[in-house]
Order: C-alpha cells, then structure tokens, then sequence
C-alpha cells in the first residue's frame, strides 16, 4: 500500500488528525502501523488519488525493505505534535549529533529520534488518553506555524515591530503585561536566529552609549556609580546570543538570571533624568531606548517555546520515517 501526502494537503491532514486523533488509542493494541492513524485521517477521495507516483513526492507511505514504513516530511509531523498540545523534550547524545525528542501531546506521544548526521531521522506514535487536558494551540496558530516558522502571525504587535526601523518594542512587551502571551508563542530556529540577530545589534549599540556618556561626562556620579557595572553584564548578554560560555561570566547561569538583569538595568537607567528627556540626542537616552529592546528581545527569545535546529525543518524537505508498530 502507497500514498502520497503532498505540501498541498499537509494543512488538511493535520486538521483531520486533530479531530480524529482522540480515537487513536482505541487501537493501539491490535498491533497496528504507528502511521497507519495518519492514513485513516485522509479523506476517501484523497487515498486513491495519492496512489501514483509516491516515491517522487515530498512524503510518501508505503514500505520500505519489506516492512511497514511511512517516509514523511519532518516539518508536518513537527506542527502535527504542537498542534496537539504537545510539550517538547529533547535530548541530545554525548557525541552532538544524536537526539531524541519527544513530544507529550493530549492523545499521542511523537518521538523523533536521529542516530547520527548520517542517518535518517525515525519516528514513532503513540496514542493515549492523557490525564489531563492538554489543550492544542488554535487552528490559526498550527497553521501560521507551519507556513512560516512562528506561530504568532507576522503582523502581531507582538513580533511585528521587530522589522520596523527605528525599532521599538511595545511598552506591553517590556513591562511583562504580555509575559503570558509570549509563553504560549512557538518559534523555529530561523525565527529566534533572527531574533538573536537583532539583540547583539542592540547590545552593541547599547554598550557604545554607555561607553560615549562615561566618555563625556566622566566625573558624573550617576554614570561612575553603573556604568561599568551594566557594561560589564551587557558582555555577559552577548555570551548568550553567541551561545558560549567563559569563565568572567559564571554568576549568570540561567534564563531567569538573565531576565533579572535586564529589568535590573532598564530600572536603573529609567531613573535617570536624561533617560525620559524629550531630545534623541543624549547617550544615556539612546542607551535607555535599547535596553528596552534588549529586555524585549530577551523576553521573546527566553520565554517562548524555541523549537532547536534538528527539528526546524520547514522548507528543507528533510525526511522522516514513521515505522513499525506502535511504541508502547
């Protein structure tokens, strides 16, 4: 048996699997195929056009060596697991490049799990019945999700100000009235690579006007007070854009720390005079302007659900196979 599930109809399939999928676990133990649910979601019409041609298509079920195998396109199966609730886990292998990740979702268990770079990608499915609601993401949430990367629609005050020039982030963004809407936010690799983009320029620029006011008014008590101090934990906020570590900036270990800090300093500039001043030219209010960006930049990029990089397949045409029975 062959069918083939082209780009067209992955929005299609999802959709039906989300409907259907709370019957999954009825036959989990009748020794079924963990893509065989996937199968049954198509439409009638669907499965007898998707006969011709599947090994040429993007995805494709049929079998493989003898046995029972579905050869899938990663990223629909990715958005298949958030669509369904899903909380994502990975866990890398000493080597580096090996994972598994695992996706507890309401009415299934998806993992995905890769030996080595030079090996295929394998999947199973598991369906059961959660103890308690796991509640999906919105129809209009998957969908952006798996045409563009994000979940949140571009146009979203949310992200939208991110491609602006000059670029200022909403004042709910930065004073964590919308800490709960970023959580439920689901960003892939290239998204928060953007993002990360975007914040080592405003760290960049941030340390510049800090460093320009100590230059100018170097006797300021204000600025011999917290400069050094900011400009020194503003090197530590690079470090985790370029996602390594030294010895100078042991204290900051975690996510939280780093949130600590950033509100920290937007506090302590925001107290200064000159910060909320009415002229653009002044350093110190170009240096309270992008701590602002930096602190919301931060927020997005630490409180979001950040899909890694093996598993940000969108547009790659990187393959899957969902194989065997199911995993119990």
């Amino acid at each position: 048996m062959v069918f083939t599930v082209k780009n067209d109809f992955w929005e299609e399939l999802i959709g039906r699997a989300l409907l259907q999928c709370k019957e999954w676990h009825e036959d989990r133990n009748n020794g079924q195929c963990c893509w065989l649910p996937l199968y049954r979601s198509l439409e009638d019409k669907r499965r007898a056009k998707f006969l011709d041609d599947a090994e040429s298509a993007l995805s494709w079920i049929g079998t493989t060596t003898s046995l029972p195998a579905a050869r899938l396109d990663s990223w629909g199966l990715v958005t298949l697991g958030f669509a369904d609730g899903g909380t994502l886990r990975i866990v890398q292998d000493r080597s580096g490049t090996g994972y598994r990740a695992t996706f507890e979702a309401e009415h299934f268990t998806l993992v995905i799990r890769q030996e080595s770079l030079n090996t295929t990608s394998v999947a199973h499915i598991t369906p059961h019945q959660h103890p308690l609601p796991k509640p999906g993401i919105s129809e209009g949430a998957w969908k952006t999700l798996y045409r563009t990367g994000s979940s949140v629609d571009r146009h979203d005050d949310l992200i939208a100000w991110i491609g602006n020039q000059p670029i200022r982030p909403p004042p709910k963004l930065v004073d964590g009235s919308w800490d709960n809407k970023i959580g439920k936010a689901i960003f892939d690799y290239q998204f928060t690579k953007n993002m990360k983009k975007k914040l080592r320029c405003a760290i960049f620029n941030c340390y510049d006007a800090w460093e320009a006011s100590l230059h100018s008014y170097p006797n300021d008590p204000f600025l011999t007070r917290h400069a050094r101090p900011i400009m020194k934990n503003l090197r530590k906020f690079k470090v985790f854009v370029d996602g390594s570590w030294s010895d100078y900036c042991q204290e900051i270990t975690s996510e939280e720390d780093i949130l600590h800090y950033s509100e920290k300093q937007l506090e302590i500039v925001g107290s200064h005079p000159s910060a909320n001043a009415g002229f653009e030219v002044d350093k110190l209010k170009l240096a309270f302007e992008q701590h602002k960006i930096i602190l919301a930049l931060q927020k997005l990029l630490l409180l979001s659900v950040r899909i890694p990089e093996q598993l940000s397949t969108k547009g790659t045409g990187e393959m899957l196979l969902l194989a065997g029975p199911v995993e119990l």
